[in-house]
C-alpha cells in the first residue's frame, strides 16, 4: 500500500513526529529529517517498534525478522511553494494475510473481553504475537521464513505499531488525544478529531493502491471488514455502521461508498473506547460536598461525584430505569458502562445495533440487531429482541442507543412494561431538551415518568475533562385542571464548568437524599433508602482513591472488590 505524505516544511528542516499520523523509523525515533537535497531517491526505512514489542519478538524467537519489517521511502523534489512530496511504499501484502489477520483479531479480541489475555507491557506483545502466529508456529519453529510469511509478519508488526490509518492511536505521541480519524475523501488528507480540534495531517492516498483505483482497493477492504463483524457494505447498502477492534482499543467505523458521495468513499473511525472498560471505581470523584459545593479543581480522572455516582447505581439496582444523555463524543457508552459495572450479579442483557457495550459480569447476555441487503424478513430488529428478551426474564435491560421515536416506543412497551428495569443512551443537549423531545413524540407523561432518572453528559475540550453536567429526576403531577398528569422534573444541582463546581439545588446532601428517597423511590422507607445511598458512597469514595494511588489493578480484581462490597454489605 502507498501514502502520499506532503511536508508543509522546508526542506533541510526536522518536525516532530506529531505530525505523522504514522511513526517512521529513524535514529532517535523522535524526529524525521528530509532529503538534503532536490534529486528523486529511495531508501529503506525501518518499522518503528516499540521497545515492549521489540523485546517480544526476540523472546518468541523469530530468525531474522528486522529484515521483513521495512518499508521503501521515495523523496520527490521541491515543489514551487517548499513542500516535498515522499511516498511511503510497503511490500506486498496478500489477500490470504490480510484475511488471516483480520480472522485472529477478532479472536484475540474475545480472549482480552473474557480476561483470558490479562496481562500487560512485554508478556501482553508475547502473548498476542503468539496468537497470531498460531498457524504458521510449525514454519517458525523450523526457521522456514516463506513469503507469505514475510507478508504476514510485517502485517502484522506494522499494524501493532502504528503504520496503519487504524491504529492511529498506538503512534501519535500521548499527549494528543485521538477521538476519530475521518477520510473525508481520496484526494484530502486524513483528519485527526483530537480533545484539542480537528487536526488535518500531511497523509493522503495515492490514486492507485496495488495498481487499483483508490477507492476501489478501500471500498473492497471496508466490505471485508464489515463482513467480518457480521455486516453489509456493498452497492445495494452503500452505508454501513460496525465496530472494529484493534488492539485493546474498539473503533465505531461509518462508512459510505460512491452510490451515496460524490467524493467517491468517506469514512469516519470513532474511538469507543478500550476492550477493558472502566469500571464505576474509575469514573467516580473522591471529593466530598462541603455544605453545598463541591469543587473538583479541573480533575481529569474523575466524570461523576460519588454522591451521584451512588444515587444512579443505587437506582438501577433497585430497578429503576436511567437514561444516559449528552452530545457526540460526549462519553455516554464509557458513563454506561462504568456505572452498569457496579451492579450486583443480576440478570442483564444487554441489546445493541453497533456491539460496544463490554461488563465484566458473568450474568450478562449480549444480543445485536442485524440488517441484511435491503429490509426483509432477514433482518433481526430491536422489537424483535425486545420481544425475545421477555422469555429471558432480565432484570435489567440495557440498550446501546435509543435515537427516534419508533426506538422509544418499542423500550417504553415491550422493555419496561414487561417490569424490567432499563438503562440507554440517547443524543440530546441537555435534559429539558431530551424531555422535551419526548413529548413532542407523543407519550403519556406516565410513560415518561418511568424513566426517573436522566444524566447529562458532557465533554469539555479544552479542559481534557468529562462531567456529569446534569442529574434530573423526572416525576408526574396532576394538575389543578381536570386532574390531568403533567411531567415535572427537578436537577438535583447545578455545574459551573468555568470553576469544575457543583453545587446542589438543596440546603445540603442529606435534604437532596430525603428528595430522591421520597420521590424516585416513593415505595420504600426514606430513610433506610438514604442510608443504603450513604453505604454506596462511602464504597465508592473509599475503594475508588485506593485504586488511583495504585500503579495498575486488572478489571477482574475491580469487580472483586465490588462483588465483595455486597456479599458483606446489607441493604
Amino acid at each position: 500500500m502507498s501514502f502520499l505524505l506532503q511536508t508543509k516544511k522546508p526542506v533541510d528542516v526536522e518536525f516532530p513526529l506529531s505530525m505523522l499520523p504514522f511513526r517512521l523509523g529513524t535514529s532517535d525515533n523522535t524526529y524525521v529529517k528530509l532529503s538534503e537535497t532536490h534529486v528523486t531517491r529511495t531508501r529503506s526505512v525501518p518499522l518503528f517498534i516499540q521497545q515492549e514489542i521489540r523485546e517480544a519478538l526476540s523472546r518468541i524467537k523469530i530468525p531474522n525478522i528486522e529484515e521483513y519489517l521495512s518499508f521503501s521511502l521515495t523523496e520527490g523534489s521541491l515543489k514551487s511553494d517548499g513542500s516535498r512530496v515522499l511516498i511511503i511504499s510497503e511490500p506486498p501484502i496478500f489477500e490470504s494475510v490480510v484475511n488471516e489477520y483480520i480472522y485472529r483479531t477478532k479472536l484475540i479480541s474475545n480472549e482480552i473481553i473474557r480476561g483470558e489475555i490479562s496481562s500487560t507491557g512485554t508478556q501482553y506483545y508475547i502473548d498476542v504475537i503468539n496468537e497470531y502466529l498460531k498457524p504458521f508456529r510449525t514454519l517458525i519453529q523450523k526457521n522456514v521464513i516463506t513469503l507469505k510469511l514475510r507478508s504476514y509478519l510485517y502485517f502484522l508488526v506494522r499494524n501493532l505499531t502504528g503504520l496503519n490509518f487504524l491504529a492511529t492511536i498506538n503512534s501519535i505521541p500521548d499527549d494528543i488525544e485521538i477521538e476519530d480519524i475521518r477520510i473525508k475523501k481520496l484526494d484530502y488528507p486524513l483528519i485527526l478529531n483530537t480533545s484539542q480540534g480537528s487536526v488535518i495531517t500531511n497523509v493522503q492516498f495515492t490514486e492507485t493502491i496495488y495498481g487499483y483505483p483508490s477507492y476501489q482497493f478501500l471500498t473492497a477492504l471496508f466490505q471485508k471488514l464489515a463482513e467480518e463483524h457480521g455486516k453489509v457494505f456493498n452497492e445495494i447498502q452503500p452505508i454501513s455502521e460496525f465496530t472494529y477492534y484493534f488492539n485493546r482499543t474498539s473503533w465505531r467505523v461509518s462508512v459510505n461508498n460512491k452510490e451515496v458521495s460524490t467524493d467517491l468513499f468517506s469514512t469516519t473511525i470513532r474511538k469507543v473506547g478500550k476492550l477493558v472498560p472502566l469500571t464505576i471505581l474509575d469514573i467516580v470523584c473522591t471529593k466530598d460536598f462541603v455544605g453545598r459545593k463541591l469543587s473538583l479543581d479541573f480533575t481529569s480522572t474523575c466524570t461523576v461525584p460519588s454522591i451521584f455516582g451512588a444515587i444512579l447505581l443505587y437506582a438501577l439496582r433497585e430497578l429503576k430505569t436511567i437514561g444516559i444523555i449528552g452530545t457526540t463524543g460526549s462519553g455516554k457508552t464509557t458513563t454506561l458502562m462504568a456505572i452498569a459495572s457496579g451492579l450486583p450479579k443480576l440478570d442483564i442483557l444487554v441489546i445493541e445495533e453497533i456491539p460496544e457495550i463490554r461488563l465484566p459480569i458473568e450474568t450478562v447476555e449480549y444480543l445485536n440487531e442485524r440488517s441484511g441487503f435491503r429490509k426483509s424478513e432477514t433482518d433481526i430488529t430491536l422489537e424483535q429482541l425486545l420481544k425475545a428478551s421477555k422469555r429471558k426474564r432480565p432484570a435489567i435491560i440495557i440498550i446501546g442507543e435509543l435515537r427516534d421515536k419508533f426506538d422509544f416506543t418499542v423500550f417504553l412497551r415491550d422493555a419496561l412494561n414487561a417490569g424490567s428495569a432499563g438503562m440507554f443512551t440517547s443524543h440530546a443537549p441537555n435534559t429539558r431538551g431530551f424531555i422535551a423531545r419526548l413529548l413532542s413524540y407523543g407519550f403519556d407523561p406516565s410513560a415518561i415518568a418511568s424513566i426517573p432518572f436522566v444524566a447529562l453528559i458532557k465533554h469539555y475540550p479544552s479542559r481534557k475533562m468529562r462531567r456529569l453536567a446534569e442529574l434530573m429526576i423526572v416525576t408526574i403531577q396532576k394538575t389543578k385542571e381536570k386532574g390531568i398528569p403533567k411531567v415535572t422534573y427537578t436537577n438535583l444541582f447545578t455545574y459551573d464548568k468555568e470553576t469544575d463546581t457543583y453545587t446542589l439545588a438543596f440546603k445540603n446532601e442529606s435534604e437532596m437524599l430525603k428528595y430522591v428517597a421520597s420521590t424516585a423511590f416513593e415505595d420504600s422507607d426514606i430513610s433506610k433508602t438514604m442510608e443504603n445511598i450513604e453505604k454506596l458512597k462511602d464504597f465508592l469514595s473509599t475503594k475508588a482513591e485506593f485504586i488511583r494511588k495504585q500503579a495498575f489493578i486488572p478489571i477482574q480484581e475491580k469487580r472483586r472488590i465490588i462483588e465483595e462490597f455486597y456479599k458483606t454489605t446489607t441493604f
